[in-house]
């Protein structure tokens, strides 16, 4: 669970939201334990015996929380401030909401080079249960772990430990070359960039399934279907924009463009998109065969070797586009299509992506995932607009997202009723505005 603050340094107030998040599947990444004696709260006998036992764990989550939250960046340039020099320590004690207190970093009585290289101390007033709070200095930088009590009093008074930030991040550095990434499916982009750039609203479950497609190849061919101005064609583009280039060969055909083309026609398009040399087919008159054993044998085993020598490891996507719009109707087209829909079921580097999808797809073609588009809603503004902040660290509040969510969820819905053919590329460009407007108004 992870609270905002009633109260910030300052005055600006924030609304309270726990944000639940799960674990990943494979949620432990690296940890380092405690010293024994201070689960016996002793002092540890000689204090340099608790170098490697720096009392961290560092856990996955299923979907990263930064999305929607600003985030403290582990900088192992930052030293425990000096004696004296003010602290301020996160706290939920024993799972009560977040709350907040300062105090000062504290001297041993007897100095020891282990203080504060190994463990800090410190004057905060904590309560049980706070262990694992965040310590940062009167910059605001992550300076420390609270630990817990220090076993001996120091001028008649309780102190607090901490473990210095310095040295959690190089032992996990040790153990890691670096942090695991999150998951593609787990993070959705909020934007996408060709000639502009371009928001992406409510299209969160749509890239999961293209991650999901590309990583597992659990489906190969996507479907997508909705009403029209929903936004279809644009999911083609987003697919292409988010897949890098160096791992994924993309192929993209309007349906404007091949609705009157034979067979042999599409074919000729896919080689010449995919930068492939179109084979040499023998035409259909000269085979002595059938129009469907013909294309079965001969056109479409030419093309997947055709594609196969241009793709260099990477899976490659064919997406058609605004099929909703026109009709197959080249000699041979459909019959064609249709068999090459079906080799994603043999070729596991082969995916498809149907925009508009009219016909019935057979029943024998198996790893399909239908998306189905819908309107936009306020919710789905609002996760866009927190998206925005919080990668591009502006400092504004939940509250903002949602005031800007229902200002251009009302705009949008007003066009929508007047059956506007632009409300969905207007209420992107509106809200891309939104976001930015909120940056540049920053000090």
């Amino acid at each position: 669970e992870f609270n905002n603050l009633l109260e910030l340094i300052g005055n600006r107030k924030q609304s309270t939201q726990t944000l639940r998040v799960k674990a990943h599947a494979n949620w432990l990444v690296c940890y380092s334990p405690c010293h024994l004696s201070e689960l016996l709260s002793k002092l540890a006998d000689p204090l340099k015996s608790l170098e490697g036992f720096y009392d961290y764990a560092i856990i996955r989550l299923s979907r990263p929380i930064g999305m929607v939250r600003r985030w403290v960046k582990p900088d192992p340039r930052i030293p425990v401030p000096q004696p004296s020099d003010r602290i301020v320590l996160f706290q939920h004690p024993e799972g009560i909401p977040l709350k907040i207190d300062y105090s000062t970093i504290v001297d041993p009585e007897q100095p020891d080079e282990a203080i504060p290289t190994l463990r800090f101390l410190h004057s905060v007033n904590t309560t049980g249960g706070s262990s694992g709070g965040p310590c940062f200095d009167k910059e605001f930088e992550l300076v420390g772990i609270h630990q817990g009590e220090w076993p001996v009093k120091i001028a008649g008074q309780t102190i607090n430990r901490g473990i210095p930030m310095v040295k959690i991040i190089s032992h996990y550095k040790e153990k890691l070359n670096e942090l695991p990434l999150p998951d593609p499916a787990d993070c959705p982009v909020w934007y996408i960039k060709k000639d502009v750039y371009k928001a992406v609203i409510g299209c969160d479950e749509f890239q999961s399934q293209v991650w999901r497609s590309a990583i597992t190849g659990a489906h190969r061919v996507i479907t997508i279907g909705g009403f029209p101005k929903t936004g279809k064609s644009f999911l083609v583009e987003l697919a292409t924009a988010i897949l890098p280039d160096a791992d994924h060969l993309k192929i993209v055909l309007a349906a404007a463009s091949i609705a009157q083309k034979p067979a042999l026609g599409i074919a000729r398009d896919i080689c010449s998109l995919a930068g492939a040399e179109f084979p040499a087919i023998t035409p259909l008159a000269s085979y002595s065969s059938t129009s469907g054993a013909w294309l079965k044998d001969e056109v479409i085993p030419k093309l997947l070797e055709a594609l196969e020598s241009k793709r260099q490891n990477r899976t490659v996507w064919i997406a058609l586009t605004d099929l909703n719009l026109y009709n197959i109707e080249g000699e041979h087209a459909s019959d064609f299509l249709l068999l090459l829909y079906g080799q994603t079921m043999r070729k596991s580097w082969l995916r498809i992506i149907l925009d508009g999808l009219r016909t019935q797809l057979p029943s024998t073609l198996t790893g399909i995932y239908p998306h189905t588009t819908s309107m936009i809603t306020e919710a789905d503004i609002k996760m866009f607009m927190e998206k925005g902040l919080a990668e591009l660290d502006v400092d504004a509040g939940q509250e903002t997202a949602a005031t800007s969510a229902r200002f251009l969820h009302r705009n949008y819905r007003k066009k929508v009723a007047v059956n506007s053919p632009l409300a969905l590329e207007e209420l992107a460009a509106e809200s891309m505005e939104e976001v930015m407007y909120h940056k540049t108004k920053e000090p």
